[in-house]
């Protein structure tokens, strides 16, 4: 309900607007494709932020360095990864933040090494879908297939990504459709819909596809 989101989201920067309302008005314009905005939203979030939070901060630049990572931009992106884990060494959204910018740069043996500290401590469908993609790049097929069974008995929490990801490889397309749509009973979001969509089109329903 992005309508009430931007309502409520205004009220909370003219009620207080500090770190985590200029974060949350920030996620809220990248969502609306003002990433000028995003960005500049928060940069007045980090220079609202404190060193006695710093976590918050760290997650600002995580924030910023997605940013720069979508825009192409991995120098930018690891440099504020570097910010991050200053404040909070071995912050793990930082490491996944660094392994899709290490993949993006082409070092796919730096990604697969901090792919395989953050999924050691935080395990996340979509982190352990990456690197399973990853190892199958470099050959090790035991490794890639590992990890994907590791993704798909954590699935039931989070489907979308795996049903993106089985979508794209256009493997298992019955279980990719009931991941995707259980998806949708959860979060009916943007990217509930887009892998919804993405699905069918694999499946060659595409007026239902175009609907979604």
């Amino acid at each position: 309900d992005y309508a009430e989101a931007v309502t409520a989201y205004q009220t909370a920067l003219d009620l207080r607007p500090d770190l985590r309302s200029y974060n949350r008005a920030a996620h809220l314009r990248w969502l609306h494709g003002d990433v000028d905005g995003a960005r500049e939203a928060l940069e007045l979030a980090l220079d609202a932020g404190s060193p006695r939070d710093p976590e918050s901060m760290a997650w600002c630049y995580v924030d910023l360095g997605t940013i720069y990572l979508e825009q192409g931009d991995t120098q930018r992106a690891l440099a504020a990864v570097d910010r991050a884990d200053r404040l909070v060494p071995g912050y793990v959204p930082a490491l996944i933040l660094q392994a899709r910018a290490q993949a993006a740069a082409g070092d796919i043996a730096a990604a697969i090494a901090s792919y395989e500290v953050s999924t050691e401590r935080l395990p996340h469908v979509e982190d352990l879908l990456a690197l399973s993609e990853l190892y199958a790049r470099q050959g090790r097929s035991t490794d890639s297939a590992t990890r994907l069974d590791q993704a798909r008995r954590l699935a039931g929490g989070d489907p979308r990504p795996l049903a993106h990801h089985l979508a794209r490889h256009r493997l298992d397309l019955d279980e990719a459709l009931r991941l995707a749509e259980q998806e949708l009973t959860q979060r009916r979001n943007l990217a509930a819909l887009d892998t919804h969509a993405l699905v069918l089109i694999r499946r060659g329903e595409l007026d239902p596809a175009k609907a979604s």
